[in-house]
């Protein structure tokens, strides 16, 4: 452009500058009547407008001149101006605008930049229309040949349709920004065989969408709407509704996208997605481990939302153990202790969300001993003629079985007292030992999972016993709980007549007693029958009845205590408690020491007592007990209550009999014996007790036998009876099978006297 000051011209207005895409311009020019006009261009002087140019009637008599420009081109760009006869106008522009350079539509993702480019040729200015309005270019510049370059950014925010318009809106050009935005939506987690949605929201014009699950289309549903929807601007929602399965998960998630196509298919926008898996995206296998403790993982997931609680369970449903964890997917360790060799079935479960999930059952086999340390043997009796060592490992198959016996030294297999199977289904390898000897360096090994595995045996020779459940309480008035030891031999227990005693219930033992022990002793496959005799001592006191020696008003009487001891419990001191009178000692405590082997500890004291007779006494023996182990001592009490008597004189004068006694007089408690001269018969008792200074009330006495024998009459013989002789004579024609007999009339009836031959009976 071209500015010109011009004075003194005569041009009352002068042409406007004019922008044309094409269509025809006009320059006006405005001068008093009578002036000559003509148009020029500035650039080009000599070009001839004068065909362009037009005369006509102007306001108040002026006269108006027209240059019609009809279709112009882009050479016709340029100033012009007209000149009068006393000078010339200020010069207008002709802008011919055309836009060499659309801008393009832009695809974007959302927060991405985005510049719009448009070059336009000719005496440009350059304006952009946005959704918000007109704005001025962040940069235009003008090239060497005259176009007008306009550049406009901007953020994926302002997406819309942006107009680059030249030259006050004589051009303009349109190009879209489309933010391409996708929003996907899967559940946090899901389930197997769930029917779940997935939704994916595209936003901008787009040209196609796609839904996948791990790589697989998915068949979509399209809202009614969604043609409206988009040109609202808003969101076009796509869905897609099936049924999940564990397959489509690996290592326990399971992935979306959704594809949205813009741009004719040429630019793509995806959103990706997971959902994990609810339960045991992994189920649990089987386990072989070394006994011991030991960790096994689970393979669980969930909705990051939700915390976890995994429990194990064994097949008797009894829990083993649980943790707690946060949500989505976890290695979930718990820990497991089998100190054994084992196997056995279990399985897991799972609570998430409030629901229980359970595993499926796995089997976890523990490698090793089937007892954790070592075998105790307790081998009943003095020696062992032959035992079985049985050595079971659960074990693979590869690895030897080494003994070592008890002095320490290696026993390889081609010992032929070592016996070694193997069976594959169980996996156990069985080896056996004999020995003849006790001991405690007893051992079988193996390496097992690169671990050397060794199980001790320890062999005592035990004889086992009958004994109290408590050895400080054995006496004569105590119930008493019987036990075998050691407690674990658990044989039968007889009485001296046979009876079964059962060890659970107590016995109430007045004396010391024998038993008889059966004991059926089994180790491994070896069975055997053990069977002794068992002595109990019962701890207490005896008082011998004083009647044997009697209690004789002003008499001497002996008195004996007897206290019975045990291996544990011991009579320590005797005290006598008796009614007035004198014990021989002068005292009437009397201190004992026991001997521990003694089985029995024994006073006797004499006492006169000064009693008249038929009084009663109480006569008292206590005994303090001491036991071995120092416990506190134990006070027993024995009394028994008698009479005070006086002596009898025995009778020795009886008719046809015979008084037998120990003296002329006897003792309370003391006997005499009566017996009758032959023929005579007592009448009265054959034994008087010395009872109350006379030894009968009634004396006994001896009478005279009457025969009793039975009439005899015999149907075949003939009797002669010669008191008190009997003889028999067979008659007829009967003879006798034997000589006849002959008989004798006694006190007690017939007595056969003569015959050949013994016999029992005959008859006649």
């Amino acid at each position: 452009r071209y500015t010109y000051t011009v004075v003194n011209t005569n041009v009352i207005s002068g042409p406007t500058d004019q922008y044309t895409i094409g269509e025809s311009v006009k320059f006006e020019c405005l001068v008093p009547a009578g002036t000559t006009v003509s148009f020029k261009k500035t650039d080009n002087n000599a070009l001839d407008l004068s065909t362009q140019t037009s005369e006509n009637s102007g306001a108040n008599g002026n006269t108006l001149f027209t240059l019609t420009i009809s279709n112009p081109i882009e050479s016709d760009n340029g100033e012009y101006f007209c000149e009068g006869n006393n000078g010339r106008s200020s010069g207008a522009m002709l802008n011919y605008v055309r836009i060499l350079s659309s801008p393009k539509d832009l695809y974007r993702d959302e927060g991405q930049a985005a510049t719009f480019v448009c070059k336009a040729s000719g005496y440009v200015s350059i304006m952009w229309t946005t959704p918000t309005g007109f704005q001025t270019p962040d940069h235009t510049f003008v090239t060497e040949t005259g176009d007008t370059i306009a550049e406009h950014s901007l953020t994926a925010e302002q997406a819309g349709i942006f107009y680059c318009v030249a030259a006050d809106i004589v051009s303009s050009k349109s190009a879209k920004l489309v933010v391409m935005k996708v929003q996907l939506i899967v559940p946090d987690a899901v389930k197997s065989g769930e029917e779940v949605e997935i939704s994916c929201v595209v936003f901008g014009d787009h040209d196609g969408v796609t839904i996948s699950n791990q790589g697989r289309l998915l068949t979509t549903e399209t809202p009614l709407d969604a043609m409206s929807t988009m040109a609202k601007g808003g969101g076009t929602k796509y869905f897609s509704k099936y049924e999940v399965s564990l397959s489509l998960f690996t290592e326990g998630v399971t992935n979306f996208a959704c594809t949205a196509y813009y741009n004719n298919f040429g630019d793509v926008h995806k959103e990706e997605g997971q959902s994990y898996f609810v339960g045991f995206y992994k189920q649990p296998s089987d386990i072989v481990h070394l006994a011991g403790t030991f960790e096994i993982v689970a393979q669980v997931g969930s909705s990051p939302k939700d915390n976890i609680v995994l429990a194990l369970y064994d097949s008797e449903n009894t829990q083993q153990d649980t943790k707690t964890a946060s949500g989505g997917l976890k290695s979930v360790s718990i820990p497991l202790t089998r100190s054994v060799a084992s196997t056995g079935r279990y399985y897991y479960e799972l609570n998430v969300g409030g629901e229980t999930i359970k595993s499926d059952q796995f089997t976890i086999t523990t490698y090793g001993a089937p007892i954790a340390g070592n075998y105790e043997i307790y081998y009943p009796g003095s020696k062992i003629d032959s035992l079985t060592l049985i050595c079971v490992l659960r074990m693979p198959l590869g690895s030897p079985v080494t003994w070592t016996d008890a002095n320490g030294d290696k026993q390889g297999s081609d010992n032929p007292l070592i016996s070694t199977k193997y069976s594959g289904n169980d996996q156990i390898m069985t080896s056996t030992f004999t020995i003849s000897a006790p001991g405690t360096g007893y051992s079988c090994s193996a390496t097992i999972l690169e671990t050397k595995v060794t199980v001790g045996y320890k062999v005592y020779l035990q004889n086992y016993a009958l004994v109290p459940e408590d050895k400080n309480n054995v006496f004569y008035d105590t119930m008493i709980q019987l036990k075998s030891s050691p407690a674990s031999f658990n044989p039968r227990v007889f009485a001296p007549d046979q009876t079964e005693i059962d060890l659970s219930q107590p016995l109430n033992l007045y004396e010391s007693r024998d038993f008889t022990s059966e004991l059926m002793w089994t180790w491994g496959d070896e069975e055997s029958l053990f069977i002794q005799s068992d002595t109990l001592n019962v701890a207490g006191i005896y008082i011998a009845e004083p009647a044997s020696t009697g209690l004789v008003a002003g008499e001497d009487t002996e008195l004996q205590c007897t206290a019975t001891q045990t291996a544990d419990i011991f009579a320590k001191k005797i005290k006598w408690t008796v009614p007035d009178g004198t014990l021989t000692s002068n005292q009437k405590t009397l201190s004992l020491g026991s001997d521990p082997n003694a089985d029995v500890s024994k006073t006797t004291v004499t006492w006169r007592n000064s009693l008249t007779s038929g009084s009663t006494v109480t006569i008292t023996c206590t005994v303090d007990f001491s036991f071995k182990d120092g416990s506190p001592d134990v006070t027993k009490v024995r009394t028994i209550v008698a009479v005070i008597d006086k002596k009898c004189y025995a009778v020795y004068d009886l008719d046809d009999g015979v008084v037998t006694a120990s003296g002329t007089s006897i003792f309370p408690g003391e006997t005499a014996s009566v017996k009758c001269n032959d023929g005579f018969q007592l009448s009265g008792q054959s034994e008087y007790r010395c009872s109350g200074g006379a030894l009968w009330s009634s004396p006994p006495r001896c009478v005279k036998k009457k025969l009793l024998c039975p009439t005899i009459a015999p149907i075949s013989a003939l009797v002669n009876y010669d008191h008190p002789d009997l003889t028999l004579q067979c008659v007829g024609h009967f003879s006798a099978f034997q000589d006849p007999p002959r008989l004798r009339c006694e006190d007690y009836g017939w007595n056969l006297l003569s015959v050949s031959s013994s016999v029992s009976s005959f008859q006649f």
